[in-house]
């Protein structure tokens, strides 16, 4: 009985909101379903509707419709057990359908003050390729440039630190590029099948010029050169916001009859670096970082947006109200929901929102320790903490019990 009750295992706080989105966790709502439970061997965590259930084995998990895989819990050796819940893209493009399928990966809760959150994750440095989530709005970390004399450290705590985040260009959604329907690189080739660009009337193309089409229908064959004048012509506005920070606004070229979306980057086979339509300025001679919109809705059109922000003393705001510097007219966004802050070559990033909380997308499996972390999937919250057997059945209460076996 002795060594049973000093057994460690993996508590959980689990809370599911039933009431509200099932992408999103309201912090400040009371009606959500609660259980505490504790997990011992290696088990995948499913949800199927209110109910959350455990599998053994990762055939249960396809036996049944309708069922959510949260994630999988590995117990690696006495007391250390992990959560790996992998964000994994196949090599096409960067659909709405993959975007909106993030909501139901495993975000990691940032610290917050707000006792609705009542978080107790560390301090979360950004690092390149991180995903943020606000709300239903999602962006991306583009790139952080620091000045040689004042070098990154970018080193984030225990709890959040090389488990949590992710190595430059390791695993990030942009290393899937898509590639043009149809193409020519040969001029000769071009006039065999009597293909010439649209906009210029011309069959002339090489490898750094290619005739080109990302229709479905391949109604339109555009020069690469040509297709980037038309854009910076028609779909860019660039703002000054202040000396801090200015972005631009892309709108969305779409084919009249398939309705295919232009993509802001592309590769083919025979280059050897990917092919941009947006040439985006950058800073000179000072730190700034890159954040991009991952999604077509963030101001309730076909667009996207790229926020270019010079890093120095000033916090950087983002939120709802017209105040802040980051502006994201959503109505789940908080008017104050978050700020960005420089310091000694860290990018730390805080929530400030009460409702829905600020999230970083996790891309490589967590270890687990004594503390508290808190996570996030859909409308479901997971506390998590190494705790003895004996501790766990002493906190028993009406929420306390070990999760059903799914059969």
């Amino acid at each position: 009985m002795i060594l049973f009750e000093n057994k460690l295992g993996l508590y959980m706080n689990i809370k599911i909101d039933v009431y509200d989105s099932k992408e999103l966790f309201n912090y400040k709502s009371k009606n959500f379903k609660e259980i505490n439970t504790i997990i011992d061997n290696d088990t995948y965590i499913l949800r199927k509707g209110e109910k959350i259930l455990r599998a053994d084995k990762h055939s249960d998990i396809e036996s049944t419709k309708g069922e959510l895989l949260l994630f999988h819990i590995r117990n690696k050796k006495y007391g250390i057990f992990s959560i790996e819940s992998p964000v994994l893209f196949n090599n096409e493009e960067l659909t709405d359908n993959i975007i909106n399928g993030l909501n139901n990966k495993t975000w990691y809760v940032l610290n917050s003050e707000n006792p609705n959150i009542n978080s107790n994750n560390e301090d979360y440095y950004l690092k390149e390729n991180d995903i943020i989530k606000l709300g239903n709005i999602k962006l991306i970390v583009k790139e952080i440039h620091i000045e040689n004399n004042e070098p990154q450290n970018n080193k984030n705590t225990e709890a959040n630190n090389e488990n949590i985040s992710i190595k430059k260009n390791e695993g990030t959604i942009f290393n899937m590029i898509p590639q043009p329907k149809k193409y020519f690189i040969s001029e000769n080739n071009a006039k065999e099948v009597n293909i010439k660009c649209s906009i210029c009337y011309k069959y002339e193309c090489d490898i750094k010029n290619p005739i080109l089409s990302f229709c479905e229908c391949n109604c339109n064959m555009n020069h690469f050169k040509c297709l980037k004048n038309k854009i910076y012509k028609r779909l860019i506005d660039k703002y000054n916001i202040n000396k801090t920070l200015h972005y631009y606004y892309i709108k969305a070229l779409n084919c009249q009859k398939c309705k295919s979306i232009l993509p802001l980057k592309f590769t083919i086979p025979e280059a050897e670096q990917p092919f941009e339509f947006i040439d985006i300025i950058k800073p000179n001679k000072c730190n700034y970082m890159i954040i991009e919109s991952l999604e077509n809705k963030i101001y309730y059109g076909n667009l996207k947006l790229i926020f270019i922000v010079k890093l120095g003393d000033n916090k950087v705001k983002i939120g709802r109200n017209d105040d802040n510097d980051i502006i994201i007219k959503d109505p789940s966004v908080s008017k104050n929901h978050a700020e960005i802050i420089y310091k000694n070559g860290n990018i730390n990033i805080k929530n400030l929102s009460e409702m829905f909380g600020t999230l970083i997308l996790i891309k490589k499996p967590i270890t687990l320790n004594d503390k508290y972390i808190k996570l996030q999937i859909g409308n479901t919250v997971i506390d998590t903490k190494i705790m003895k057997h004996g501790d766990f059945e002493k906190n028993r209460n009406k929420n306390t019990r070990i999760l059903d076996k799914k059969y």
